[in-house]
């Protein structure tokens, strides 16, 4: 009921041994990753991805999500992608659209999602305020026709930054509730888009957290370093996310 991923990337950029010992600090077992020491995983060779592998396994961690940069109209690619990310036993790809102002042709994204379900691997969409995928109604567009295992890492920052109510204007109404499979644990300010403590700011965070537990929410709230790359900013998200529940 509370799963838990914490967000290594940056800490890992350098090494993957920083970034796992960031997430031991943290307690929580599953993690986020876009690369191994700067490197792709696509680009990583057989015996890197073994010490990948063996690292993961001394350190008891699972890699919940991982971030790619490659383009959907790249198909073979993915699939190297993938036979690697099932080799580390990666539960999802998150494919991010970094201020694209137009969708991925839907073949291409029907593709990748066919060959992920061969490899039983999600992917994930992430609203972006500058990208096309936005609001709920432009995930709406792309995600409907797409099948069940593209899912999204829903995030209130992203909204605020269009004076959006992430809660009453994003997810009440929204026909994407199921397909939710992170909340990043974040919150911000319309007036001037500085990130705050959780629900001290206009992410309705208290509000999303609760609903999708009332709903049985099966994935991961996401604790990322939104306020500042340090373990003891993302232990502080962690604490305020803890006393949330604690008072609801």
């Amino acid at each position: 009921m509370y799963q838990l991923s914490c967000d290594i990337s940056r800490f890992a950029s350098q090494s993957l041994e920083e970034g796992l010992r960031a997430a031991d600090a943290l307690r929580i077992n599953h993690i986020e990753l876009a690369g191994f020491g700067g490197k792709p995983l696509e680009q990583c060779s057989g015996s890197e991805v073994e010490d990948i592998r063996c690292a993961l396994i001394d350190t008891n961690k699972t890699i919940v999500l991982l971030s790619t940069a490659l383009s959907p109209g790249d198909p073979a690619a993915f699939n190297e992608l993938f036979r690697r990310a099932h080799l580390l036993n990666v539960r999802n790809i998150r494919v991010p659209f970094d201020g694209q102002p137009e969708p991925p042709e839907p073949a291409a994204l029907a593709e990748i999602l066919k060959m992920a379900a061969a490899w039983n691997i999600g992917v994930v969409f992430e609203n972006e305020h500058r990208s096309f995928f936005r609001d709920d109604q432009s995930m709406t567009e792309l995600l409907h026709p797409l099948p069940e295992n593209a899912g999204v890492v829903y995030n209130p920052a992203e909204f605020v930054a269009l004076s959006h109510h992430p809660f009453f204007h994003m997810f009440y109404a929204s026909k994407l509730k199921n397909r939710i499979r992170f909340l990043r644990l974040n919150d911000s300010l319309y007036s001037t888009g500085e990130p705050t403590h959780l629900a001290g700011g206009n992410g309705e965070i208290k509000e999303l957290i609760s609903i999708l537990l009332a709903r049985s929410f099966d994935g991961w709230f996401s604790v990322a370093p939104y306020r500042g790359v340090s373990v003891d900013a993302m232990a502080q998200t962690l604490a305020e996310y803890r006393s949330l529940l604690r008072h609801m």
